[in-house]
């Protein structure tokens, strides 16, 4: 292959990539929007919430969100995590929504005092999402820090 017939190739293919990889440095967080359809089940051990979590992906290229570690609390009280099931994939300036839930031990929920049960009789409650979120975008794996509070009616 001759120097022009290289240069003719790899330039190409090196300003694509560069575009590509440059569009990856504004890499935007995965944004909570709303929850919904909030319902607290209780049994002997445990109290399960669950509910409806709505995410949107404002990149204009499709999220895959692999893992996250995110902490909720109720009242300034951690009360459990959040589980993700397996890996989840936002398509471009699109919302996903999917069914998560938060399991909290009967025992945590008494450590944390009567505060957290009053709220969770009354109408409407305060929910908080602390953490980090595992996020991959074409090439680029990004790990981000989430802090989102919402006041959900139960």
């Amino acid at each position: 292959m001759t120097t022009s017939l290289k240069i003719k190739f790899i330039l190409p293919v090196f300003i694509i990539l560069s575009i590509l990889l440059s569009g990856c440095s504004f890499f935007k967080p995965i944004e909570f929007q709303s929850i919904n359809n909030l319902k607290v089940e209780k049994d002997f051990n445990s109290v399960l919430i669950v509910f409806n979590l709505t995410l949107y992906n404002p990149n204009s290229v499709k999220v895959q969100i692999n893992s996250a570690d995110i902490d909720v609390y109720i009242k300034n009280v951690k009360i459990g995590k959040l589980k993700i099931p397996d890996n989840i994939d936002i398509k471009s300036k699109s919302t996903f929504t999917g069914e998560f839930d938060v399991k909290i031990n009967i025992i945590q929920i008494l450590q944390a005092g009567i505060n957290i049960l009053n709220n969770l009789k009354s109408k409407e409650i305060e929910i908080e999402f602390k953490g980090t979120v595992d996020a991959k975008l074409l090439l680029k794996q990004k790990v981000y820090n989430l802090d989102y509070t919402k006041k959900v009616k139960l």
